[in-house]
């Protein structure tokens, strides 16, 4: 991929074509795309040096309640945790099932795509805090954001 340094827009790349028995490669010329909330230089440097790009892991399943799903069912509007990953950092916080995340580092969420843009903003090893609905009572936790590696959990 060729990217503009000073307007960071991609200029062109390659497409990859793989079959069973035949692989394929041809050059292809994209409309001028602009990459935004993206740090390129960084992102190309933390892939040089590492061979990946880290990201900040919370380590839970959610799924959104909207407000005719809070009224239906009792809950609040945010987040529903349906799922909480071993050893995750929302494990280690104190987040359970069942739980409903109302709030992370004060700003209300809404969707799981809410939470991820405020999560992406940190880095690995910064705590945040996190305000959940448990059994129509709030709490707030606080977070320290993991690494996820594919496979583990990477504490730093």
């Amino acid at each position: 991929i060729v990217i503009e340094q000073s307007t960071n827009k991609i200029l062109e790349g390659y497409n990859y074509n793989y079959s069973r028995s035949v692989a394929s490669i041809s050059k292809i010329m994209t409309a001028i795309v602009t990459i935004e909330n993206i740090d390129i230089n960084n992102n190309k440097l933390e892939l040089i040096t590492n061979k990946k790009i880290a990201r900040p892991y919370i380590g839970i399943g959610g799924i959104a309640v909207d407000k005719e799903t809070a009224e239906k069912y009792g809950l609040v509007e945010g987040v529903y945790v349906r799922e909480v990953y071993m050893f995750s950092a929302a494990e280690k916080a104190g987040i359970k099932i069942g739980d409903v995340i109302t709030k992370v580092d004060g700003q209300t969420v809404k969707t799981v795509n809410d939470m991820n843009e405020i999560k992406n903003k940190y880095k690995i090893g910064d705590s945040i805090e996190v305000t959940i609905n448990r059994d129509g009572k709030e709490m707030n936790l606080t977070l320290k954001l993991l690494e996820y590696s594919g496979e583990s959990i990477i504490e730093e």
